[in-house]
């Protein structure tokens, strides 16, 4: 159970949160899936390595690369062009990178001026040699 409301407190991406007397990182853990920077600290040793391993749990499941990215992302734009932008993990797993190259492929194998090169030419590949050339 979170003791603290960090919508009301402002916390947004990118914001330093010190998290004294941290105990087992719940705050510290919302802090930085909110893309926050955070220090946590605590005097009890169990609570500090209990921390870690939850940092370092996120940083295997790749929440910190994510909260990475959403925070590169909102900082280079303006704020009306991301406010309904979710970025998540992609529901394809493993296979995303070859479905998002095999898309690329055919949106250039096939975009209008490639076809009409194509179809002026009589192959795909002089088609997209002639498409780029012009």
């Amino acid at each position: 159970m979170l003791t603290v409301d960090y919508e009301r407190l402002g916390v947004h991406p990118g914001d330093r949160v010190l998290d004294l007397g941290c105990g087992f990182g719940r705050h510290a853990y919302q802090a930085a899936r909110l893309d926050a920077h955070v220090v946590a600290f605590d005097f009890g040793a169990d609570e500090v390595r209990s921390v870690r391993d939850t940092f370092g749990a996120m940083a295997d499941a790749g929440e910190l690369l994510l909260a990475a990215i959403r925070q590169a992302v909102y900082n280079r734009s303006l704020p009306l062009a991301t406010r309904d932008l979710t970025i998540t993990w992609s529901t394809l797993g493993n296979s995303a990178g070859p479905v998002g190259a095999a898309s690329l492929a055919i949106d250039e194998v096939f975009a209008p001026e490639a076809m009409r090169a194509w179809l002026a030419t009589g192959t795909p590949a002089e088609g997209l040699l002639h498409s780029r050339q012009s």
